[in-house]
């Protein structure tokens, strides 16, 4: 089974503060949704940070909210950590952090870039399908 955000709080015990946030854990929910863990796999090995992929959805979902506010560092530190520990299930470990594109997002400013060190505990696989158009 994948790691839980009480998986996520157990392994970084100085996040334990948010263990009670709903939006903490809707946060690192959507940060492991199958298809958003693709979006940061691709926008990582497309040379971006992996932050990227996901940032635009992720500010205007979660940004101003009260609980977990991503004008706090702290807040911002966590979810960088999510990512980071996410992406630690699938092999890829920090490697250098890079600025994001000036003037595109508003909370954040730089994030975390990885890099594929070991075959992980899960792999992403990708099934395409053929469906009729129905109009």
């Amino acid at each position: 089974m994948f790691p839980t955000f009480n998986d996520f709080i157990d392994a970084y015990p100085k996040y334990q503060k948010f263990s009670n946030s709903l939006i903490a854990r809707d946060v690192y929910g959507f940060l492991s949704h199958i298809n958003n863990i693709y979006r940061m796999i691709t926008a990582n090995n497309n040379g971006k940070n992996a932050l990227y992929g996901v940032l635009n959805d992720l500010e205007s979902r979660f940004g101003g909210k009260s609980d977990f506010d991503f004008l706090d560092g702290f807040v911002k530190q966590c979810v960088g950590t999510m990512i980071k520990f996410i992406l630690l299930q699938f092999g890829y470990e920090k490697n250098i952090q890079k600025d994001m594109p000036r003037g595109s997002f508003i909370y954040f400013t730089s994030a975390m870039s990885y890099q594929k060190k070991h075959a992980g505990r899960f792999k992403l696989v990708q099934t395409l399908s053929i469906e009729p158009f129905v109009s």
